[in-house]
């Protein structure tokens, strides 16, 4: 009797490859949020703290006569007439000092040309307190309590690193993403110096009111601050 051949098992149906994971593709950062990220930020900082610094040291660290002198000198060529009014001596200052940032923007010859500029600036005021018989040190300490100091300091900041920052995106070959923010930084630095010159007149004229402008100052900042905060490590 012959064995009975056992059906052939049904063949299982063929696995179904399951679809590759898709990673959410990250949005391409616009100029507007790389010029808030944390890394240009936190380098704005330092070289911040690093002119105010120098600035306090210039002021308050005696230097040679003779090169004060030829600084104060240059410095009272520079001075305003008396009775120039507040709106032409903000468009003063803020001619003068825009071309000091401009120039800090050049790709490395800004880390030339910034603590030189600090320095000389300090080395002027020091020389301007020794001859009203004023001590440096509370002349130094004056600048610290003005608002305008910290806000005119930030935009050369800013120009530094945003020359840095075409260095090394010229590096890294995204020189085309890096000339938008360039571009951003250029309007920020006009503002921030225009900011800092109609304070620092209003100081001239009321030292107590150009204290006082820490408030408003610090109310414009928050958002700044969150929006930092906010920003893509």
């Amino acid at each position: 009797m012959m064995d009975e051949q056992q059906p052939p098992a049904p063949e299982s149906p063929p696995a179904q490859e399951s679809p590759p994971a898709t990673v959410p593709e990250v949005p391409p950062e616009s100029a507007f949020d790389m010029l808030f990220e944390r890394g240009r930020v936190t380098f704005i900082a330092i070289v911040l703290l690093v002119e105010v610094a120098l600035f306090m040291l210039a002021i308050v660290v005696p230097v040679d006569a003779n090169l004060r002198q030829q600084l104060v000198a240059q410095g009272q060529s520079a001075l305003p007439s008396t009775n120039t009014s507040a709106g032409a001596l903000v468009g003063l200052i803020v001619a003068n000092n825009l071309r000091v940032a401009l120039l800090e923007m050049v790709p490395a010859f800004g880390f030339i040309l910034l603590p030189i500029s600090i320095l000389a600036s300090g080395i002027i005021v020091q020389g301007f307190a020794i001859s009203n018989a004023v001590s440096p040190a509370v002349v130094a300490f004056s600048y610290l309590l003005l608002p305008f100091t910290f806000v005119e300091l930030l935009a050369y900041a800013i120009a530094l690193v945003s020359g840095t920052m075409v260095l090394v995106a010229w590096r890294r070959r995204r020189l085309h993403r890096e000339a938008k923010v360039f571009a951003l930084e250029i309007a920020a630095i006009v503002v921030v110096l225009t900011v800092a010159a109609a304070m620092e007149t209003i100081s001239i004229f009321s030292p107590l009111l150009g204290i006082l402008l820490w408030l408003p100052l610090a109310v414009a900042a928050v958002p700044v601050i969150l929006r930092i905060v906010k920003q893509r490590p």
